[in-house]
C-alpha cells in the first residue's frame, strides 16, 4: 500500500474521553495536549472524541477542529463493540489513544496509544480486586502497544518497562515528556498561605503530599517517618496531605490514630484546581514517597513553585526529577525523617533546592509535549 505523503492535510482523530478542563492525570494530559496541539497546528483536520458533558462545552472550536460526540465510557463493553465502528466512520488517517484503553477487534485505522504508566501490572488495585481485571488490563496493554504503529511513553522508565514485561518493540516508542502549567509559580506565596489558613483550616508552617490515597503511594512511611521526625527534630512543622480522603484504604487514618498525630495531621479532602497552586507555593517542604510512577507531575508542580522537593529514590522519580531534588529510601522512615529535618533546618539547602528546581522545571513543556507528538503522528502516517 502507498505510503500517504505527510505534506498533505491529515485527518487525525484522538481518543480524548478523558479530557477534562478540572481534572489532574488523564484529564490534564488530555487538556493540555489539546491546547498547544490545536494551537499549534491550523493545517490537519482534527476529530476530538469526546463525551457528551465535555464535548457540550469543548473550548478549543476552530476551522479545522470537529468535535465527535462519543458516549462511550473508557474499560467499558461498549469501548469493545462501538468504539471502532465510531472511528471507523470518520474516515481517518490516523487515531491517537491517549490511553491503554483500546478496542482490541475491528479497529482499521493505524494508530498511537500514549502509555502513561503500568501500576496496574506491579501494584493490584485494591478497588478492582478481581483477577480477570488484571487480565484483562495486561491483555490490553499489550494488544495495544503491539497493534500501534507508534507508541509514546511519558518517560524512559515507562518505555523500559513496555519493552521488559510486554515485549514492546523499543523501536517504535517515543519517550515524551508531559509539562507544567504556569499555574504553579512562586510569586503568590502570601496569598497562599492566607487562603490555605482561612479557607482549609491550614496552620503554617507545613510539610506536604499531593496525590491520590493507594497502596504504591507509600503514605504508611510517609507518616512513620513524619512520627520520627516530630520526636527527634524540634520543629512544628505538620503534614498536609492533599487529594481525596478515600475509604478504601482506612490503614491512613488507623496510623495517624496509631501513633497519637491526630493534631499534627491534616487531611485537606479534595482540593480545587485554583487552590492547589497557592497549597505548593505556602509549603515549605513537597514530599513524595511513592514507589512507582509513570511520570510523577506533582512534585514538578511543587518545583515551579518554588518549594523543595525530597523524594522516593524509586522508578522514575530519579529520572524526572533530575539533581533537582533530594532522594530518601523509600523503605527507610528514619532516612526519610532524617532528610526531612536536614532540609527544613538548613536555609541554604532550602534555598538552593528551590533555585534547582525553578531551574529544571524549564524542560517540562506542554508546547514541547505537543510538538514532539505531532512529529509522532507523521512518522505513523509514514508508517516508520
Amino acid at each position: 500500500m502507498k505510503k500517504k505523503e505527510t505534506t498533505s492535510k491529515l485527518k487525525i482523530g484522538i481518543d480524548a474521553r478523558f479530557f477534562s478542563t478540572s481534572a489532574a492525570g488523564l484529564g490534564r494530559y488530555n487538556h493540555e495536549l489539546l491546547r498547544h496541539l490545536l494551537a499549534m497546528d491550523k493545517e490537519n483536520e482534527y476529530y476530538i472524541l469526546l463525551r457528551a458533558t465535555e464535548y457540550k462545552g469543548f473550548p478549543f472550536r476552530q476551522k479545522n477542529v470537529h468535535p465527535v460526540l462519543a458516549e462511550i465510557a473508557p474499560y467499558s463493553w461498549a469501548e469493545q463493540t462501538r468504539l471502532a465502528t465510531l472511528i471507523g466512520s470518520l474516515g481517518l488517517d490516523l487515531i491517537h489513544f491517549t490511553n491503554f484503553n483500546t478496542p482490541l477487534r475491528g479497529l482499521k485505522v493505524p494508530s498511537v496509544v500514549t502509555i502513561h504508566d503500568l501500576t496496574l501490572a506491579f501494584f493490584a488495585g485494591r478497588k478492582r480486586k478481581n483477577p480477570w481485571y488484571r487480565l484483562a488490563y495486561k491483555l490490553n496493554v499489550k494488544t495495544s502497544v503491539w497493534r500501534a504503529r507508534r507508541v509514546i511513553a511519558i518517560s524512559q522508565h515507562t518505555k523500559k518497562d513496555l519493552v521488559r514485561y510486554f515485549g514492546a518493540d523499543p523501536k517504535k516508542i517515543s519517550v515524551i515528556y508531559e509539562g507544567v502549567t504556569d499555574d504553579f509559580r512562586p510569586s503568590h506565596s502570601g496569598a497562599a498561605q492566607n487562603l490555605v489558613i482561612k479557607k482549609y483550616g491550614v496552620v503554617t508552617p507545613f510539610i506536604m503530599y499531593v496525590g491520590q490515597w493507594r497502596r504504591h503511594k507509600n503514605l504508611v512511611l510517609l507518616l512513620e517517618a513524619f512520627k520520627v521526625f516530630k520526636e527527634k527534630s524540634g520543629l512544628s512543622h505538620k503534614l498536609i496531605l492533599v487529594g481525596k480522603v478515600d475509604p478504601a484504604f482506612g490503614e491512613i487514618p488507623r496510623k495517624i490514630k496509631e501513633l497519637a498525630l491526630g493534631n499534627q495531621v491534616v487531611l485537606t479532602g479534595y482540593v480545587r484546581d485554583e487552590d492547589l497552586p497557592l497549597f505548593y507555593a505556602a509549603a515549605d517542604l513537597f514530599v513524595f514517597p511513592s514507589l512507582y510512577e509513570g511520570f510523577g507531575l506533582p512534585p514538578l508542580e511543587a518545583m515551579a513553585s518554588g518549594t523543595p522537593v525530597l523524594a522516593a529514590r524509586a522508578s522514575v522519580l530519579p529520572e524526572v526529577l533530575g539533581r533537582a531534588a533530594e532522594f530518601f529510601n523509600p523503605l527507610d522512615e528514619k532516612d526519610l525523617a532524617e532528610r526531612m529535618t536536614g532540609i527544613l533546618k538548613n536555609a541554604n539547602k532550602r534555598k538552593n533546592l528551590s533555585a534547582a528546581g525553578l531551574k529544571h522545571i524549564k524542560k517540562f513543556d506542554w508546547h514541547k509535549t505537543a510538538k514532539e507528538t505531532l512529529a509522532v503522528y507523521k512518522l505513523a502516517i509514514r508508517n516508520q
